[in-house]
């Protein structure tokens, strides 16, 4: 189970370098890739929903419910500040 944090960083990697270079060649606006990444994300995800996905009693627990929130809370400023970040950077070459 070592090598799933290797795996993630190199496809982080990937993931960035093929951003740069779409956003570079393409002169594509930063806010439309990045929801086309969220929603190819989430289409190429779908079909694992059949086989992985159950929801426990579990989750409707104050605590889970709390947690799941700040998950999501902080993963849109997360997306904000990424989105901010790119969009006052010149592109540059790789």
């Amino acid at each position: 189970m070592v090598v799933w944090p290797f795996l993630g960083a190199l496809a982080l990697g990937v993931g960035t370098v093929i951003e740069r270079i779409v956003l570079m060649k393409r002169q594509i606006n930063v806010k439309f890739y990045q929801s086309a990444q969220f929603l190819a994300i989430i289409i190429a995800m779908l079909p694992f929903m059949y086989f992985f996905w159950k929801i426990s009693p579990d989750f409707y627990s104050l605590k889970n419910i709390f947690f799941f929130s700040l998950v999501i809370l902080l993963s849109m400023f997360a997306n904000f500040f990424t989105f901010y970040s790119v969009k006052g950077e010149e592109i540059g070459k790789l």
